[in-house]
C-alpha cells in the first residue's frame, strides 16, 4: 500500500513499523514460543537472529516493491527516495545504545552512493540522520542534542 501511494503521489513521507518497541509480539512462524523482548533479555541469539530474520525480509520485500515501480520519469520509486531504517536493538538485551543499525536505502533522487557500508564504532547515530538530510538537500548544520548532537555525515554516503 505505501508503495501504491508513493507511486500515486498520494503521500511523499511516511512511517512503516514492524513491530513496537519492546514488542512482545511471539514469532512461532519461525519456533519462537517466546515474545521477542523476553528473547532479547535471555540472550537468546538464534531465536533472536531467526526473528531479525522475518524482520529483514519484510524490509526487504517493501524495498523490492519501491524498487518495481517506475515514475514518469523513468525512474524507481526506490531511484527516488530515501527510506531510512533502523531498529531498537543495538544491544538490546541490556539496553545500550551502541552499535545501532540503520539501514538508508534508495537513492535519493541522486543525492546517495549505493552498495557501501560505513561503520564508525562508538560512533553517534545522529549521524546518520545528518546524512540523510543532507542527501535529501537539506543542508542542516547540525541534529541531535545533549552530547549527541553532531555536524558531520558519513561523506562516503553522499553523491
Amino acid at each position: 500500500l505505501l508503495a501504491t501511494g508513493l507511486a500515486c503521489n498520494l503521500t511523499r513521507v511516511f512511517s512503516f513499523m514492524l513491530t513496537s518497541p519492546a514488542t512482545t509480539h511471539v514469532f512461532s512462524e519461525v519456533g519462537v514460543v517466546t515474545d521477542m523482548h523476553t528473547v532479547c533479555h535471555a540472550g537468546s541469539w538464534d531465536e533472536v537472529h531467526a526473528i531479525t530474520q522475518v524482520q529483514m525480509d519484510c524490509f526487504g520485500r517493501f524495498l523490492d516493491a519501491l524498487a518495481s515501480r517506475v515514475d514518469p520519469f523513468g525512474q524507481t520509486l526506490l531511484d527516488r527516495s530515501l527510506v531510512y531504517g533502523t531498529s531498537e536493538y543495538g544491544e538490546g538485551y541490556k539496553h545500550g545504545v551502541t552499535e545501532m543499525p540503520v539501514v538508508l536505502a534508495g537513492g535519493a533522487a541522486g543525492g546517495l552512493v549505493s552498495g557501501v557500508h560505513a561503520r564508525e564504532e562508538g560512533g553517534n547515530m545522529a549521524k546518520a540522520h545528518v546524512t540523510a538530510l543532507r542527501a535529501l538537500g537539506l543542508e542542516t548544520p547540525s541534529f541531535g542534542f545533549s552530547g549527541s548532537e553532531t555536524s558531520e555525515a558519513f561523506d562516503e554516503l553522499l553523491a
